[in-house]
């Protein structure tokens, strides 16, 4: 989606001005859909790396596992729904890179602490809250870039994720399942990078 589907107006200028508003048009409503269809599905095929798609089929069976099938598909629906509306606002240079250039050292500090906690075979409690900790900076700094282009329920979607999969509890768990071992190695290749 460009902006949300839930809005049925658009800011007159983006971000940052006096408020206005205007209805949106046909096409605008049109773009709107692009995140549940096969355009937003060429999208994320598009930017996402092997190694990206690996980490989030691997997470997703990792939901799966910790609270069922119907958990995981939410949680796929709400990463999926993120995601391209993130590579739209970049595709259509609403948001640039620039923008989050900043958060590579901390995205760093996750993937290293994550690897290095996980070699003993599983994360433990304090590892994990210092890990849950960095993530909450990190989805902080985020939203703050897409927040202007997000409606409320889209800003509440992402705070559903973190208050899952962003939690020390959550971490602990999931890295006593073997699945794990594959998320350790894919954030330790982004490392590499």
């Amino acid at each position: 989606m460009l902006l949300d589907d839930d809005d049925d107006e658009l800011d007159a200028k983006g971000p940052g001005t006096s408020g206005l508003k205007k209805k949106s048009s046909w096409m605008e409503k049109r773009k709107r859909g692009v995140a549940s269809g096969s355009v937003g599905k060429a999208l994320f095929r598009k930017f996402m790396d092997k190694e990206t798609k690996l980490l989030l089929r691997t997470l997703l069976l990792i939901v799966e596992k910790d609270k069922g099938k119907k958990d995981a598909k939410a949680v796929k629906k709400a990463i999926f729904k993120l995601t391209v509306k993130t590579l739209v606002l970049y595709n259509d240079k609403k948001i640039q890179a620039k923008e989050f250039s900043d958060l590579g050292g901390l995205f760093r500090r996750i993937c290293s602490a994550t690897r290095n906690g996980y070699r003993t075979g599983s994360i433990d409690k304090p590892t994990a809250e210092r890990i849950a900790g960095m993530a909450q900076s990190f989805f902080n700094s985020v939203m703050t870039v897409l927040r202007p282009w997000l409606s409320k329920k889209t800003m509440d979607l992402a705070q559903y994720l973190l208050s899952y999969l962003g939690t020390a509890e959550f971490l602990v768990r999931a890295s006593k399942m073997k699945e794990f071992e594959e998320i350790a190695r894919v954030l330790a290749s982004y490392l590499m990078d």
